[in-house]
């Protein structure tokens, strides 16, 4: 069976498994709230997208995932979620997923959101069953998950001065990724 062409994206990889420049230049790891459950694998689920499909983690095997539980009524939330979407358009070419995950059950309030803010990102909704799965946090919360399914961090609550933060959690998991090939 003849090989799939390379992309340039794949072959850069291939050679050097090199990431791009971080967005946020300052990482300060004091102004995150880390809460438990690193070294836990990923809980498995089955939630609607509002496009009508449905998300899994298997859909992300081998990528890293960026889980954002988030709401619709969660000002926080509404102001962190674009910022993740920022990090994901400048590392998903090197393996990163945003799995924006509303406890919402209206799709059309979900949809609403990401129409306002120009988001582009698969997002999934009804998810509040599975966020109430990994205890009482504060909201937003977020996991970085290695392509492995393992959770590598979890921060609780959104405060922008993090975000570094988060990009470093997300460039550690991306380098841990094999090669592709």
């Amino acid at each position: 069976m003849p090989r799939r062409p390379t992309t340039p994206a794949r072959a850069t990889r291939q050679k050097k498994n090199e990431l791009p420049t971080p967005l946020y230049a300052r990482v300060d790891a004091d102004a995150c709230v880390r809460g438990e459950g690193r070294g836990d694998v990923m809980a498995t689920f089955a939630l609607p997208t509002v496009d009508g499909r449905t998300a899994t983690p298997g859909l992300f095997r081998g990528r890293v995932m960026l889980v954002n539980f988030w709401g619709t009524w969660c000002e926080p939330c509404l102001e962190e979620l674009p910022q993740f979407e920022r990090l994901y358009r400048h590392y998903r070419g090197q393996g990163l997923s945003l799995v924006a995950i509303a406890t919402d059950e209206d799709p059309g309030l979900v949809q609403d959101f990401a129409d306002r803010e120009g988001l582009k990102t698969p997002l999934i909704y009804g998810g509040a069953t599975l966020a109430e799965s990994f205890g009482a946090r504060p909201f937003p919360f977020t996991l970085v998950v290695g392509g492995d399914g393992v959770v590598r961090e979890v921060l609780e609550g959104y405060e922008p001065g993090c975000l570094g933060e988060v990009e470093a959690s997300i460039r550690a998991a991306l380098e841990a990724l094999p090669a592709l090939g």
